[in-house]
């Protein structure tokens, strides 16, 4: 990991153990237009957020890069909580729900489940003809 990286982890650890997650203290880790910035401010925000929409919201309210950092923060506590956490208003709107869904369901197959793959190590070439 480069020194840069590591250095911006540690920082939106440390903000986040000091509570009161503010955008002007989410800010004091950048503004989120480089990788490091921008995984500072969304480390930050899902460790201090209470649920994924919290943690978005605080990664979004800054006038930085929101885009980026709450789509990172969305991702960190995703990936932690699964898609139960969603706000499920959230998901209401989402465009192309069902293709979302269908592609990660897949995905979980293709890793997770014994025999998924066949023997050339390919997940339904009917549906993904590209692989």
């Amino acid at each position: 990991m480069r020194a840069e990286t590591l250095d911006s982890v540690k920082a939106a650890r440390r903000l986040a153990r000091a509570g009161d997650v503010t955008p002007r203290r989410i800010e004091s880790l950048g503004r989120g237009f480089t990788g490091e910035e921008a995984l500072a401010i969304a480390l930050a925000s899902s460790l201090a957020g209470g649920s994924l929409a919290e943690a978005v919201r605080m990664a979004v309210n800054h006038s930085g890069d929101s885009d980026s950092t709450g789509a990172i923060a969305g991702q960190i506590r995703g990936a932690l909580e699964g898609v139960g956490a969603i706000p499920p208003e959230w998901l209401e709107r989402l465009e192309l729900r069902d293709v979302i869904e269908t592609i990660a369901e897949d995905l979980y197959l293709a890793f997770h489940v014994e025999g998924a793959l066949d023997e050339e190590g390919c997940y339904d070439l009917e549906r993904y003809p590209g692989w």
